[in-house]
């Protein structure tokens, strides 16, 4: 049930308001001044109110944020309606889609999976790139509400922002947002969260993360990457942790899924170890297994990867972090008389694992 605070009269003190009124419905991030209608109502139930509301008239409807104006960019946008110019909602507290404009990059949960892509825009248009989406199912109304969002964002035109609200227009209707603050570099820009990895194993299925909320689980162990249409059955997705047995070597449970009369089934499952042969970070730097012999060492820690430049390189292990991220330590190296050393040091997020049979 909704809680509402409202004021009857412009003396009367603030309350809180549990009912419902008939024919209004509250986008969060605005206040408003309402006629309405207050009946009795005839034997109410033992657990409910004698008065009933009926909205007359939306006589003022403004935004509750008196601040300047937020960025488009770097700040954290909370969906609170999409459809219509009516701005019908959709239930924002039952399903989370957001939004997060940060450097060229567009990312967000979209009421099911995670969404990224690329943007531009130019004076009030603003284009996107095609939307990559991570294939996880959920209940319902999850995935109508993300269908819905993600058919919006294929027709978006113009965005307007009015203190804290930024609208959107496409082809339908209109998205709106609503804004927190304005986040700050650092908080805007850390390794990337967003940039969840994409596996892909050596016979060529290519593996995206499942998302942190409801998901499909055997045996306890969770259906942590899809590497193939759920649409299409039987589906291929990763089960449980992956692990990384020594560098660059790693270790998946390869799962085949189905579908029966009482919902999805395991039909086999299998351990894999591969060779994380390729790695491409978030900065679109490229980098190869260096192989296990000879290599260069700094502080115990092997340099496992070069990126085509001889002075770049990823030292030690891959990390795996949470959410599906998974980083690497790009340095860059320069050469002196008394040898190599480490110039610079970065942890970069990875975007995918190019993955390879063990020789």
């Amino acid at each position: 049930m909704e809680c509402l605070q409202v004021r009857f009269g412009e003396d009367g003190e603030t309350q809180l308001f549990y009912q419902g009124i008939d024919g209004f419905i509250f986008v969060p991030g605005y206040e408003y001044e309402l006629r309405v209608l207050r009946t009795e109502v005839e034997n109410p139930p033992a657990d409910g109110s004698s008065l009933a509301y009926t909205l007359l008239e939306i006589v003022n409807q403004a935004p509750a944020y008196t601040g300047e104006a937020l960025p488009l960019e770097n700040t954290e946008w909370k969906l609170v309606a999409f459809g219509a110019e009516s701005m019908t909602p959709f239930s924002p507290k039952e399903t989370e889609v957001t939004a997060l404009f940060a450097d060229g990059q567009l990312s967000g949960d979209s009421g099911c999976n995670r969404y990224t892509t690329s943007y531009t825009t130019d004076g009030s248009q603003l284009t996107l790139s095609p939307i990559a989406l991570t294939r996880m199912a959920c209940p319902e109304p999850a995935m109508t509400v993300e269908q819905g969002y993600m058919d919006a964002l294929s027709s978006i035109g113009d965005y307007a922002i009015d203190r804290n609200m930024l609208t959107i227009t496409y082809a339908a209707g209109q998205l709106t947002f609503m804004g927190a603050e304005a986040m700050g570099e650092e908080a805007a820009n850390p390794v990337d969260q967003s940039a969840t990895a994409t596996i892909t194993l050596p016979d060529g299925h290519e593996c995206l993360f499942a998302g942190t909320g409801a998901t499909l689980a055997f045996d306890a162990k969770r259906l942590n990457y899809t590497c193939s249409s759920m649409d299409e059955l039987p589906f291929t997705g990763l089960l449980g942790d992956i692990t990384q047995e020594s560098a660059g070597m790693l270790t998946v449970e390869v799962a085949t899924i189905n579908r029966a009369d009482n919902g999805f089934v395991l039909d086999a499952s299998q351990e894999m170890t591969f060779l994380a042969a390729e790695i491409t970070l978030a900065d679109g730097t490229q980098c190869a297994f260096a192989g296990e012999g000879a290599t260069l060492a700094f502080e115990g820690e092997r340099l496992n990867y070069t990126c085509g430049d001889p002075s770049i390189g990823l030292l030690g292990a891959l990390t795996q972090g949470e959410a599906g991220v998974w980083t690497a330590t790009k340095v860059t190296l320069e050469h002196s008389d008394s040898g190599f050393t480490i110039a610079e040091s970065e942890e970069m997020a990875i975007l995918s694992i190019h993955g390879a049979e063990m020789q």
